[in-house]
Parts: C-alpha cells; sequence; structure tokens
C-alpha cells in the first residue's frame, strides 16, 4: 500500500500495478485494459475506479461515433508517470551515499546539513507548505516540530542520519530558524525549533 493512495496496492504484479502497467503504451478504454490484463472488465472497472480516486489514472470522454453513450478512455496521470513499480532502489543509494560521505569528510554532518541549506535555497523555500508539497507532513509539539511522514525516511535510516542532516538544512531554510535534531521515530525526524536567525548559504 502507498500512503496517499488509499486501496490502491503497488506491489509488484499486483491488479493495479498491471492496469497500469497496461497505460504505459498510451490511452485505452475498458475492453482494451481488460484484454491486455486478462482480467474481466467488471474487475478492471473497480481497479480503474479504484485508481483514479487516488489520482494516479485520468479518464477522457471518447467521441462518440454513433449513437448511444459515449465511452471513455483512461490514461496515466501525471502522478502516476512520476511514480515508480516497482520501487526504485532508493535507500540503497542513500546508504552508500551516507557511507561514502562519512568516509570522505571529516565533517560528514555538518556537509550534510550545509548540503540542504543550500537545496532550500535553490528550492526557494519559505514556509513548511514548500516541503509539505514534495510529500513531508509535520505538527508542531511546543517547541518541537514532529515529522508525520517524512519524504526522507528510509534514506534517514539507511544514511544513519545524514539524510535527517539535510532535511534539517531545508528546514532552516523554510522557516528562517536554528533547526536541532531531537531524533528520529518511525514516521520520520523530530526537530527543536531554534531562534529566529538567518540561515548560512
Amino acid at each position: 500500500m502507498q500512503k496517499g493512495n488509499p486501496g490502491v496496492d503497488l506491489a509488484p504484479d499486483s491488479p493495479h500495478v498491471r492496469v497500469l502497467t497496461a497505460l504505459k503504451s498510451g490511452p485505452a478504454d475498458l475492453d482494451q485494459v481488460s484484454a491486455s490484463v486478462d482480467l474481466h472488465r467488471t474487475v478492471v472497472h473497480a481497479h480503474l475506479r479504484r485508481l483514479l480516486e487516488a489520482g494516479l489514472v485520468q479518464m477522457d470522454r471518447k467521441a462518440s461515433s454513433g449513437p448511444g453513450r459515449p465511452g471513455h478512455l483512461y490514461r496515466l496521470s501525471a502522478k502516476a508517470v512520476e511514480s515508480s513499480w516497482p520501487a526504485r532502489q532508493h535507500r540503497l543509494l542513500a546508504s552508500v551515499l551516507g557511507r561514502a560521505l562519512g568516509a570522505s569528510v571529516s565533517d560528514p554532518q555538518g556537509a550534510a546539513r550545509e548540503a540542504g541549506v543550500q537545496c532550500g535555497h535553490e528550492l526557494q523555500l519559505t514556509e513548511l507548505a514548500g516541503l509539505e508539497d514534495l510529500g513531508w507532513e509535520y505538527r508542531v509539539v511546543g517547541d518541537q516540530l514532529a515529522t508525520a511522514n517524512c519524504a526522507f525516511r528510509e534514506a534517514c535510516v539507511e544514511s544513519d542520519g545524514i539524510a535527517c542532516q539535510v532535511h534539517a538544512g531545508m528546514l532552516e531554510v523554510a522557516l528562517g530558524r536554528q533547526i536541532g535534531i531531537v531524533g528520529r521515530s518511525e514516521s520520520g525526524c523530530r526537530f527543536r525549533l531554534g531562534d529566529h536567525a538567518a540561515p548560512s548559504t
């Protein structure tokens, strides 16, 4: 199951992935998709409805060529095009890069923080909404900022905290405050909100 896509199973060889794969070659109607995935059209219609609700598929009305109600064409949405199935190996890459950074610089945590600051400036972050648009979810608890859904979560685990420092640097730019890392949880990092200060460039 993928967060943000309730009811959608993006596991390899799942019916949803089979339907999405069938649409990679271009728009298709219900009968064409059904034939491609070798499932009854009623079953495929249910899967397409779920994918429509999740925003992974879009539906267009076919041009009418005769009497009766016109049919529909289904196509991948921009959200689906940016997705990957099977999943890309970001965790492996994060692990390799984390080890490489740790072995190549004297202060890997500081280098990662600075990289996050630079990234924040490049993304022109000015508030949390900019990070939330990239997949993060936050909640403020006192003077701390808890990450309810971290877009770097797996990378943080595999990179021994390097990715957390990148995240903290991005937050410094977005909030214009000093950011301390309190610790990591299953849902992401918890940060302490420090004084308002201009982040380093």
